[in-house]
């Protein structure tokens, strides 16, 4: 019983300092698309497990809408088999789901891009002041792959970020009726908030409440 207790103690502290040590990185990210003069926006939250290793989850609200395909078959003594595919276009959130490696100043990153299959990489320059990213995901939606490409600066310390790029490179012309579009130019901003920006936040946040309560 001693030598169980002692292995479950060290599993337990092992789970314990695994999670203490897991740092949360959030990101809210708004982009103008140029051509289509909409606005795109994400909710991000990465979690670093270790430096090196990390994972991306993202709520992002495209324009462009979300794709979903449905298939009907019916069977005719006269006209035979027949099949009638209907592809919808809906406003629903895309969700974004990717494991990611660093190695030195290239990270790589693959899983669901925006509710697809896709992978991406990306380049830290400048002590990660400056990231250029790329992204191959969307295989069904046009002709091609949708390629994005972006640029992040850093204008406040590792808080706030100006950016731009380019958005669906290879396709020049837009699908109809599933959810495609065609090659676009981007701006916009970031914010990003870690741990410890977190904690301020939710001292602060909770501080006001209780000083509003007590009033």
């Amino acid at each position: 019983m001693a030598k169980n207790l002692d292995s479950i103690t060290d599993d337990a502290s092992t789970l314990v300092h695994g999670i203490t040590h897991l740092q949360t990185i959030v990101g809210l990210r708004t982009e103008y698309n140029y051509l289509a003069s909409t606005f795109k926006n994400y909710l991000s939250v990465t979690l670093m497990p270790h430096p090196d290793k990390f994972y991306l989850i993202e709520i992002v609200d495209d324009p462009r809408g979300s794709r979903s395909k449905s298939s009907v078959q019916s069977a005719s003594s006269i006209t035979g088999q027949s099949s009638v595919t209907t592809i919808t276009t809906t406003e629903a959130l895309r969700v974004t789901f990717q494991l990611g490696k660093r190695i030195g100043p290239v990270a790589g990153r693959f899983g669901i891009k925006e509710s697809t299959g896709g992978v991406g990489a990306d380049l830290y320059l400048f002590d990660d002041r400056l990231m250029l990213s790329a992204d191959i995901f969307d295989m069904r939606s046009n002709q091609y792959p949708r390629f994005a490409g972006r640029a992040y600066l850093a204008v406040y310390k590792h808080m706030v970020y100006l950016l731009g790029g380019v958005d669906d490179v290879f396709n020049n012309v837009k699908t109809q009726g599933l959810a495609g579009g065609t090659t676009d130019w981007f701006f916009g901003a970031q914010l990003v908030f870690n741990d410890e920006d977190l904690k301020t936040l939710l001292l602060f946040g909770g501080g006001s409440a209780a000083s509003s309560a007590s009033k």
